[in-house]
């Protein structure tokens, strides 16, 4: 998994009392030698879901931002072209 990109997120209440698993999922990431693009949470209604309003669409922009910092760093690889 070493140098690899990781992306992860959890769930979580809505909740001052609700736990994270935040550091933990970090953690191991880091532990594996991933380079992590971004740890997200998600709030859910009930243990099973559903996601909170607006939580499917936050994670549709989520995925565009890795997308545009994954295409952001292969353009700084040099390319490698076939011989002719």
């Amino acid at each position: 998994m070493k140098g690899k990109y990781g992306f992860a997120f959890y769930t979580k209440f809505r909740s001052r009392l609700a736990g994270s698993g935040a550091k933990f999922i970090e953690t191991r990431l880091a532990q594996l030698g991933m380079k992590i693009i971004t740890l997200q949470s998600a709030i859910v209604k009930k243990t099973e879901g559903p996601l909170e309003e607006g939580e499917e669409q936050a994670f549709e922009r989520i995925g565009f931002e890795i997308g545009s910092a994954l295409t952001k760093d292969l353009e700084t690889v040099p390319r490698i072209t076939a011989r002719q």
